[in-house]
């Protein structure tokens, strides 16, 4: 015998959505689910992009803006990968650079090119993500040294 909430969910509905990118995508709403709410998710996911072109937008805006600072490309396994990288090192700079006076701007440049591996930013993007500014600069920080360290062994 099944409970009350099997049955609800083998009675989900599946249906499409067009999104403003022009991609469909399968929306599953409860049968309980009120029409009301069922017609605003509707036009919410109407006015909206699918997730695959709102991820390229977001990687777009952030190449843009790598580019506009004059930033290295970051190098990695695939694009997404590297997309999503250039996101995490990009809203590292825009939460540090409003605090920083103009003449430590390329300071902070020169930082954040010292890696243009992908995977790096990606590993510390947990604190890189945060809006804890001291979190942040720890990794700088610890970015720097690692830096000095593999100049002052590669010598």
């Amino acid at each position: 015998m099944m409970s009350r909430q099997q049955q609800v969910l083998l009675q989900k509905k599946p249906r499409m959505v067009l999104c403003v990118c022009g991609h469909s995508r399968e929306l599953d709403l409860l049968p309980t689910t009120s029409q009301q709410v069922q017609q605003d998710t509707r036009a919410l996911l109407a006015c909206s992009s699918c997730p695959a072109c709102h991820r390229g937008e977001r990687q777009a805006v952030a190449i843009g803006r790598r580019d506009a600072f004059g930033l290295v490309p970051l190098a990695g396994s695939d694009a997404l990968q590297t997309g999503l990288a250039e996101e995490v090192r990009i809203h590292l700079l825009e939460m540090l650079y409003p605090a920083l006076a103009a003449e430590a701007l390329p300071a902070l440049l020169g930082v954040l090119n010292l890696h243009n591996d992908a995977a790096f930013w990606l590993e510390h993007r947990a604190v890189l993500w945060s809006t804890n500014k001291q979190q942040m600069a720890t990794v700088l920080l610890d970015l720097l040294q690692s830096q000095a360290q593999e100049g002052s062994t590669g010598e």
